[in-house]
């Protein structure tokens, strides 16, 4: 992903649709890539909101226009950029390389391994090896201090979790909250801290989160939203 395009207008509700409805293999590589340049539709709740393509939006600034749905999202010029999005739903359960800015961290899950040792241990090796499919979200809880997002079971492995894709919220919760512990604010090219914070992504994963400018407990459509439509977690 070296080529970033902006994308100043969403796709209506039937190309989303249509787009989704891809069929998957070969296929699938290719609208991966296309997503990561911004080229093509992606799949969204809010289909009437325009995106702005690699900035974030602080939760604050989301929760006033979910407020005012008429505000326009087009001037991007007061929200942060986001170099990067970081590890990618799928890229958290293949722990497969992210091609992009910060390639440089490699695998997810031997990152993850080496900035907290504790994760290996006898339940989590296979043949003496590190097992990352035997990690599970407890462990995880446990060892990074994250929150369990609702729904999902403590025994649950994460990469069970992962296989839901990212529209689902446990999956997203999750993922969000494992890049964030892992690359913010330590590798530059993921500024996502400038937007959100932890304790902001351990509210929504238990849809306890409403921003400070008002308004109801965001939904799990909504987090979904926010995340993925500001490059938190895709």
């Amino acid at each position: 992903m070296n080529e970033r395009v902006d994308i100043s207008e969403q796709p209506t509700a039937e190309s989303v649709k249509s787009a989704e409805s891809a069929s998957l293999g070969a296929l699938g590589v290719v609208r991966r890539d296309l997503f990561r340049k911004g080229a093509v539709a992606v799949g969204v709740t809010l289909a009437s909101r325009p995106v702005l393509a690699w900035h974030c939006k602080t939760t604050s600034a989301w929760g006033s226009e979910l407020l005012n749905p008429t505000t326009s999202l087009k001037n991007d010029t007061a929200h942060p950029k986001v170099a990067d999005e970081g590890w990618y739903v799928s890229d958290w359960k293949n722990n497969s390389n992210y091609n992009g800015a910060m390639s440089g961290v490699g695998k997810p899950w031997n990152y993850l391994k080496t900035k907290y040792p504790g994760i290996e241990n006898s339940s989590t090796k296979t043949n003496g090896v590190f097992d990352y499919t035997k990690v599970t979200v407890g462990m995880l809880a446990t060892t990074l201090s994250i929150q369990i997002p609702t729904g999902v079971s403590v025994a649950s492995t994460a990469i069970s979790v992962f296989a839901n894709g990212r529209q689902n919220f446990g999956a997203a919760t999750l993922a969000a909250q494992l890049n964030f512990k892992l690359l913010s604010p330590l590798i530059d090219p993921f500024n996502h801290e400038k937007c959100v914070n932890l304790d902001q992504l351990k509210l929504m994963a238990v849809t306890n989160f409403k921003p400070s400018v008002g308004g109801d407990f965001w939904s799990q459509t909504q987090v979904v939203d926010y995340l993925y439509l500001n490059y938190i977690i895709r």
